[in-house]
Order: C-alpha cells, then sequence, then structure tokens
C-alpha cells in the first residue's frame, strides 16, 4: 500500500456501510480520501473521527444517480485519484467514465474497485422472491468490470480494474426491510462486516503494479454461497 500515500480516492457511497469502511481503511493507509454521497454530514462525523489519522478525508454531497452530480464531484477533485467506486449500472459507467478521462489525461496508472456481490455471478434458489432486479444490476457490474479490462488493456494504459464480490454483509441498509419477511431472513443468515471488505479492497490495492486482481469474492466462513 505505500505507492497510494498521498494519493488521492473517491469512495462513493461514504456515509455508512461498505463505502464508509473503505474510506476509513484507506485513509488510515495514508489515502487522501474524497467521500461521495447524498448524506455528506455522516461522512464529516467519520471524518472527524480520522482527524489523526495519516491520510484525510473530504466530504463531497453528490447523488451518484444524478450525472451533474457525478461530473461536477470529478471536476472537483481532477488529477488527484487513486480509485474507489461503488454503486451500480448508470452510475458505476459515469463514474468510471470521468475516472479514466482524468487517469488517462494525466498518465495515472489508477486503480478502479467496482463494489459487486456474489448475486452478480448467480442467483440463489430461494422459496421468495426477494431479489428481485438486485442480480441485474450485479450481473450488469460484472460484465462491465470484464469488458472495461479489455478495453484498458486495449488502450494501453497501466490503469487496473477489480470487482469485489461479498456475500451477505450486514449493514444499516438492511433497517429499511420489513420486521418479517426479508429482515426475519437476513437476520439468521451469516454475515462480513463491511470491514471484511474494505480489508479486500486493500488486498486488491496493494497488489504489484504487474498483477491485476480481476475478481475477489469473499464470503462468510460456512455461508452457503
Amino acid at each position: 500500500m505505500d505507492r497510494w500515500i498521498g494519493t488521492t480516492a473517491i469512495v462513493t457511497g461514504a456515509s455508512a456501510g461498505i463505502g464508509a469502511a473503505i474510506a476509513k481503511a484507506l485513509v488510515e493507509k495514508g489515502v487522501n480520501v474524497v467521500g461521495l454521497a447524498r448524506r455528506v454530514e455522516k461522512i464529516q462525523e467519520l471524518a472527524d473521527s480520522l482527524s489523526e489519522a495519516p491520510g484525510q478525508l473530504h466530504a463531497l454531497k453528490c447523488d451518484v444517480t444524478k450525472e451533474e452530480d457525478i461530473i461536477r464531484s470529478f471536476k472537483w477533485c481532477n488529477g488527484r485519484m487513486a480509485e474507489g467506486l461503488r454503486r451500480e449500472r448508470d452510475g458505476v459507467c459515469i463514474c468510471t467514465r470521468e475516472a479514466v478521462r482524468v487517469m488517462r489525461a494525466n498518465d495515472i496508472a489508477g486503480h478502479i474497485v467496482n463494489m459487486n456481490s456474489v448475486l452478480g455471478h448467480r442467483v440463489p434458489n430461494l422459496p421468495v422472491p426477494v431479489f428481485n432486479v438486485y442480480p441485474a444490476s450485479k450481473f450488469a457490474v460484472t460484465a462491465l468490470t470484464q469488458s472495461l479490462k479489455h478495453e484498458l488493456h486495449y488502450h494501453g494504459t497501466q490503469i487496473k480494474i477489480t470487482s469485489i464480490s461479498p456475500g451477505y454483509v450486514k449493514t444499516e441498509f438492511e433497517e429499511g426491510f420489513p420486521e418479517d419477511g426479508i429482515k426475519g431472513m437476513l437476520e439468521q443468515m451469516l454475515a462480513l462486516r463491511p470491514e471484511d471488505v474494505a480489508d479486500g479492497v486493500l488486498y486488491a490495492l496493494s497488489t504489484p503494479p504487474t498483477v491485476q486482481v480481476q475478481e475477489l469474492t469473499l464470503c462468510a466462513i460456512g455461508e452457503p454461497v
């Protein structure tokens, strides 16, 4: 991780859960992180708690479903990137486009991390229809990561791209589910912590420049994935 000290990473969804854990882990490794989310006050709270860390966390309000927000955010941190990105489909495409544009313009051998899921590789056979279009959006992340890897190589860049596919991760996201049904099912499942996923991101970033971790699957021991 030493080569990333003093560089800049963009982490989307940095207000809570996996995004917040990744932002925290990077700042503690000396990376300057621009955290993007709608709840910017939550990122600022995290930034305040990391005031003694070797890196720094900047809180920036951004709704990754809005292209204008993404473009504005990347302009704000133009030329300062070693990348960490989180969201599906359009958000992934636009964030990646802006990241690659800046990296190529500044000859940065950066690293894009797409937050995927085990559901981006297979749909589990469960007796209740609980996932809706979620697996489809994650399958799209798998395909986007693989195709972009080829494009980056074709254009002769040294930009890496990694798909991180965790199993169930216990975050505050599940609090919005009804008490019965999905929430009850999740409470019975073995789970990863957001910090476990952040460790996976650090592993991918810590590989030598000649090594690319294309896909990293994480799950709790005993989780049937």
